[in-house]
C-alpha cells in the first residue's frame, strides 16, 4: 500500500477561515474565574488586624480617681410655697467639690449655703418640683447659688439622694 499523502488544498479565497474567538473567549474565562474567586473570597473574609491590646488600667480609670471630695449638706424639709394646702419637700443634697481646699471653705460657708437653699427651696412651688426637667432646673439653680458662694470651678456636681414631694 503506498502511503497516502495528505494533500493540502489550497483554500479558497472567498472560503470562511476558522474564528479565533472561541479560544481567545476560553482563555479568558479561564483567567477571570480564578481572579473572581479570588476577589469573592477577600470580599468575605476580609482581613482585619486584631484589636488593640487595652491599656493597662491606670488612676485615670478608675472611677473614684476622678471624683473630687464630696460633701453631704443633710436632709432639707420645707414647706412648699401653696397658700391652698400644706405641701412639703424632702430633699437630700450632696455636692462634689474641685479638691480639698474648695471643700474647707464650703465647711466655713455651710450655715451661710444651708440657709440660701432653705429659701430657695420653700419658694418653689409643687408645680415646680415634679419631674425630671424641674429637677434639672432645680439643680442648675443651687448649683448656681452655691458657686457664687464657694467660688467658680469649685462646685463639680450636685446629687440629689432623696427628693419627695407631700
Amino acid at each position: 500500500m503506498a502511503a497516502k499523502k495528505e494533500e493540502k488544498k489550497p483554500e479558497e479565497p472567498g472560503a470562511p477561515t476558522p474564528s479565533k474567538l472561541p479560544l481567545i473567549t476560553l482563555i479568558l474565562v479561564g483567567l477571570n474565574l480564578p481572579a473572581t474567586g479570588f476577589v469573592a473570597f477577600m470580599a468575605l473574609n476580609p482581613v482585619v488586624p486584631p484589636p488593640p491590646e487595652p491599656p493597662p488600667p491606670g488612676p485615670a480609670d478608675d472611677p473614684l480617681a476622678v471624683w473630687g471630695p464630696t460633701v453631704d449638706l443633710d436632709t432639707f424639709v420645707v414647706n412648699l410655697n401653696e397658700p391652698t394646702s400644706s405641701r412639703y419637700l424632702r430633699a437630700r443634697i450632696q455636692v462634689e467639690l474641685a479638691d480639698e481646699k474648695a471643700s474647707e471653705r464650703f465647711e466655713r460657708l455651710r450655715p451661710v449655703l444651708r440657709n440660701e437653699l432653705l429659701g430657695y427651696l420653700s419658694n418653689l412651688t409643687v408645680e415646680q418640683t415634679l419631674g425630671a426637667e424641674a429637677k434639672e432646673t432645680i439643680r442648675s439653680d443651687l448649683m448656681k447659688g452655691i458657686t457664687d458662694k464657694v467660688g467658680e470651678d469649685q462646685v463639680k456636681r450636685l446629687f440629689f439622694s432623696e427628693f419627695v414631694v407631700q
